[in-house]
């Protein structure tokens, strides 16, 4: 056995000799690696983008009565009872609009470019405007430049 040390805190801290083993067992596993093994041996599965897409699908397709009967079973998935229970809140469609988003994707936005052309033309176009607002100007029209 380790040389106590007492510290000023009032406690101790416990100082092992040369060649003394502390842990003799070595270092626990992981407990995330050891739940994952487990659960692997049990039968359960990674899941899959494909297999979210379909079950999103699928919730997508059930009528309010066996939406709630999911919810409520136990024996279903964790994923079918959250989004289940989403799906059926005051703000059902917000998450009707993800799943729709995961599962196909957003909508595609197009977006205008303008080249050097572009920008050039309309450049010109606003000084245009503005001589022809300045000309207004000098004919006692109330038109501001």
């Amino acid at each position: 056995m380790g040389k106590l040390i007492p510290q000023a805190h009032g406690g101790a801290i416990n100082r092992i000799q040369k060649g003394e083993i502390c842990n003799p067992y070595g270092r626990p596993p992981k407990t995330l690696t050891g739940i994952l093994k487990k659960l692997k041996e049990a039968g359960y599965e990674r899941v899959t983008r494909a297999g979210v897409i379909e079950a999103y699908e699928l919730l997508l397709t059930l009528d309010e009565g066996r939406l709630r009967t999911s919810i409520s079973d136990k024996k279903q998935p964790m994923i079918v009872r959250i989004v289940g229970k989403a799906m059926l809140k005051k703000n059902g469609a917000e998450m009707l609009e993800r799943m729709l988003d995961r599962a196909h994707g957003k909508p595609k936005q197009e977006l205008e470019v303008m080249d050097k052309t572009s920008i050039e033309r309309l450049e010109e176009q606003i000084k245009n405007l503005y001589d022809e607002r300045r000309e207004d100007a000098g004919t006692g029209l109330d038109i501001v430049p």
